[in-house]
């Protein structure tokens, strides 16, 4: 009878690097360590392309530009949607000499909860997913859990198909509200620093966040907002045009002059208007919104038309109005747009 031992020797043992070459252990472990830092960084489609850009850029390669003549040797690469890279070092042959094509793909799994088909099926549309928070909160560690928020609706817009997060520009304090700070270039300084890390998200899921300049926020104007918008710099930041909310009882007679003033410098970068009217005799003497046609704004010809001859295919919604009186708003407002 054949001992354990002898046995053993029966067996078939796979050998290892560890086991063929040991001193190539550290030389290994080193390669692993930039493998892991990709796949860290990778754990969507979107991710891995954002990633896989840095790198690429890192070691020299330039973004293709179609049309270029390009001299061999040349590092290029584009990407497709956000979603696949093409990198190529340009050559001295023709293709019809060959070339040589390295593929890959990743092996992330991809969420799809499969919610356009549904909404497509009923004739419904996700416009947006708003989500209002205070963006210059003094607490940093309050900003920080605000930012894991502003994350996770960019990743659902993304799954909805709307592919838009709504929302407005904050106060420095606490408690969200109006003070002389609101004005102040410290506090949109606060704001976009802010922000940016939330446009870095949207663009990696190929989502637009729209800020809506509100007259008793931080970016109250026209010129701040298109401030916000240079100097963040991405076609991922656009603005969610809310007329009514541009307007305060020191400029609601001059409403024409601030709407134009809204149109010439962010009509290009509108993603979204906001319908609605507004009232004088609020109790703290600010305008109170009401439903479109309510209250007394009674001319919109100026939104309607720009929306008419410049945004016709924008997304457009109904504020502060009721069951009962939605419909009467909207045809209120048809009635306009058909006449603009």
């Amino acid at each position: 009878m054949q001992t354990t031992e002898e046995l053993k020797k029966l067996l078939y043992k796979n050998e290892t690097v560890a086991d063929a070459a040991p001193e190539a252990l550290a030389a290994a472990q080193e390669f692993c360590e930039g493998y892991k830092a990709f796949l860290d960084h990778g754990k969507t489609e979107r991710e891995v392309t954002a990633y896989s850009e840095k790198l690429l850029t890192a070691v020299g390669y330039q973004k293709f530009v179609p049309g270029t003549n390009y001299a061999p040797g040349t590092k290029v690469y584009t990407i497709n949607r956000e979603k696949c890279v093409l990198a190529a070092t340009i050559g001295t042959k023709g293709l019809e000499e060959g070339f040589h094509l390295n593929i890959a793909h990743i092996d992330s799994p991809r969420l799809d909860l499969r919610p356009v088909p549904v909404f497509e099926k009923n004739g419904i549309d996700v416009a947006v997913l708003g989500n209002y928070l205070n963006l210059a909160h003094p607490n940093p560690d309050a900003v920080k859990d605000m930012q894991e928020k502003y994350y996770a609706h960019i990743r659902f817009a993304s799954l909805l198909g709307c592919g838009m997060v709504g929302t407005e520009t904050g106060a420095p304090n606490p408690e969200y509200k109006f003070c002389p700070e609101c004005r102040s270039d410290k506090a949109l300084i606060t704001f976009i620093k802010n922000l940016k890390p939330v446009v870095r998200c949207a663009e990696q899921y190929g989502v637009t966040v729209a800020i809506e300049p509100v007259a008793r926020h931080i970016v109250y104007d026209a010129k701040r907002a298109r401030l916000v918008l240079d100097e963040i710099g991405s076609h991922n930041l656009q603005i969610l045009l809310d007329p009514v909310n541009m307007l305060s009882m020191d400029n609601v007679d001059r409403r024409e002059e601030v709407f134009a003033e809204a149109i010439e410098l962010l009509g290009k970068d509108v993603a979204m208007i906001h319908f609605k009217d507004f009232l004088r005799h609020d109790a703290d003497g600010q305008l109170k919104a009401c439903g479109a046609g309510q209250g007394e704004m009674e001319d919109y010809s100026t939104i309607l038309r720009f929306a008419k001859q410049e945004k016709p295919f924008v997304f457009a919604t109904l504020e502060n109005t009721t069951p009962e009186n939605a419909v009467a708003c909207r045809d209120f407002l048809q009635k306009q747009y058909d006449n603009c």
